[in-house]
């Protein structure tokens, strides 16, 4: 027997002669800390699949009775993780049920100090990086926080690395940034789960097995479907080529025959004599001439009435005409209302300064100058909350081309 496979198999007799002399209340109590991790996992998913922005939390005045499905102490928990790392609260649940359910489902001795440690920061470096991740997708329209898809912590990082390649004028530094941290939060994930080099090489196997059998069902189908056609056609076009050149192959064209002329019904042509002139001379009848056909013009709509009636139909008289619209603005409410809107950005944060003010017939444009580093995303997400607090019907907000302003 090799050495290498004497080593293995002495290593895996020494783990489980460990597992099997670990006493019973060591067994109970990892046992009780896996239903934990469970129940803490489950709690964490279920609160941020069930989160509302409009909940009553410890920093948020909501709308009514809390709709999270558990409770008050859901929605400050998927409340506080929105904000933190954003949609990784998922991946952040999803870790902690998983290390339950691997304790449950296969049991192992008692880990060192130093492993829970590196393996308590390989969870972290996964919750991180996975939000760092998030932060450098696009904010969708509906995304009801402040902060971007990883939170604040997520954009933090993220922002925090780009600018650092921007400083260097490195170009696609965004993409950058994200493509590494995703390399980065796959690896630790890996590392968590446990895969390692063998399970890679054995996944690739498998994706090129799949391949393998693909490339073979495909070319069996092309195949069956040239046989047909041959069988259909034949292996004459009408032409005389052959439809080899339809699927890329090559083709010698046969001896053809001669193809038959159609036959054409004989038709009796009547003679005309033409008529004498005085002079000798045979001259031709002229052609009758072919008079256009007149367009006929569109008819005019009639009005039927009972006979007998005496109705008149009105005259356009009668109508008169709209007096001309007046714009009758009031320079001091708009004044108002633009210091009213500058103080509702600022209260969420948004830094900048009020331009013109263009007043409309229904709609009134207010120009909004963000000051440098403010996200266009961030300023339209907040569309609903600056119409409440406006007490207005709605609000739209879009970037004004061509000038670093933003049209409310």
């Amino acid at each position: 027997m090799p050495a290498a496979s004497q080593n293995y198999d002495a290593s895996y007799a020494h783990n489980l002669m460990e597992d099997l002399n670990v006493p019973a209340a060591s067994t109970f109590s990892r046992a009780a800390k896996a239903l934990v991790l469970c129940g803490i996992g489950a709690f964490t998913l279920i609160a941020m699949i069930s989160f509302n922005p409009f909940d009553s939390t410890a920093d948020t005045a909501g709308l009514g009775r809390v709709s999270n499905k558990l409770g008050a102490p859901g929605a400050s928990l998927a409340n506080i993780l929105m904000q933190l790392i954003g949609s990784a609260g998922f991946v952040l649940g999803g870790l902690i049920l998983f290390s339950g359910v691997r304790r449950m489902l296969k049991p192992r001795a008692a880990r060192s100090h130093w492993d829970r440690l590196r393996r308590l920061a390989i969870f972290t470096a996964c919750v991180i990086l996975s939000a760092a991740t998030l932060s450098a997708f696009p904010i969708p329209q509906d995304w009801p926080m402040a902060n971007g898809l990883g939170g604040w912590i997520g954009d933090s990082i993220f922002l925090s690395l780009r600018a650092g390649l921007n400083h260097f004028n490195i170009p696609v530094s965004g993409l950058i940034v994200a493509f590494f941290a995703f390399l980065a939060c796959a690896f630790a994930l890996a590392r968590f789960i446990g895969i390692v080099s063998k399970d890679v090489l054995d996944l690739w196997d498998a994706a090129g097995l799949v391949w393998a059998t693909f490339r073979v069902g495909f070319d069996k189908l092309v195949n069956a479907i040239r046989a047909k056609i041959d069988k259909t056609y034949g292996t004459e076009a009408a032409s005389g080529e052959s439809l080899a050149h339809l699927y890329g192959g090559t083709d010698i064209p046969a001896e053809t025959k001669a193809p038959k002329a159609p036959k054409t019904k004989k038709v009796r042509v009547k003679r005309r004599i033409a008529p004498i002139v005085d002079d000798g001379a045979a001259a031709a009848a002229p052609a009758p001439k072919v008079k256009p056909k007149k367009k006929a013009k569109p008819k005019k709509p009639e009005f039927k009435f009972d006979e007998g009636a005496d109705f008149v139909l009105p005259h356009l008289d009668l109508l008169k005409v709209p007096p001309p619209r007046r714009a009758v603005t009031d320079e001091a409410s708009l004044i108002r209302a633009s210091e009213t809107l500058h103080r509702v950005m600022g209260e969420y944060g948004i830094k900048g300064e009020m331009g013109e003010v263009r007043p409309g017939p229904v709609v009134t444009l207010f120009e909004f100058e963000p000051a440098p580093g403010m996200k266009s995303q961030r300023i339209i997400n907040l569309s609903d909350d600056i119409a409440r607090n406006m007490s207005a019907q709605s609000t739209r907000i879009a970037v004004v081309p061509g000038r670093n302003a933003m049209g409310v």
